[in-house]
């Protein structure tokens, strides 16, 4: 989030490359899981972000960051994990990271 506000598209793609490893390496090692058969509805969530991050469009990002926060969340309402509820930051997770873009 404070990347693409930040309009740090480098950091910004990097993160959501991170978010799909992720989603990759559930659905490999926890394939056995019924859960992991509905990673898939939060796609079209993650193409959104990721087309708003290659156009480089900080109100696309935030639309599509709400939609991928939505999406998580209902996932987890459809796989009995409703009470996993992700919210859209209002801080830094980190004082020690850095969100600006220097390079603008």
């Amino acid at each position: 989030m404070f990347a693409g506000e930040n309009q740090n598209w480098a950091l910004a793609d990097f993160e959501i490359n991170e978010i799909n490893e992720n989603l990759e390496g559930i659905q490999k090692y926890c394939s056995e899981r019924t859960e992991t058969k509905s990673i898939g509805m939060i796609n079209p969530a993650m193409d959104s972000l990721r087309n708003a991050i290659l156009k480089k469009d900080e109100k696309l990002f935030r639309k599509s960051y709400t939609n991928l926060t939505n999406s998580c969340n209902s996932c987890h309402q459809s796989t009995n994990h409703e009470y996993n509820v992700i919210v859209i930051p209002k801080n830094p997770p980190f004082s020690n990271q850095d969100f600006s873009n220097k390079n603008k």
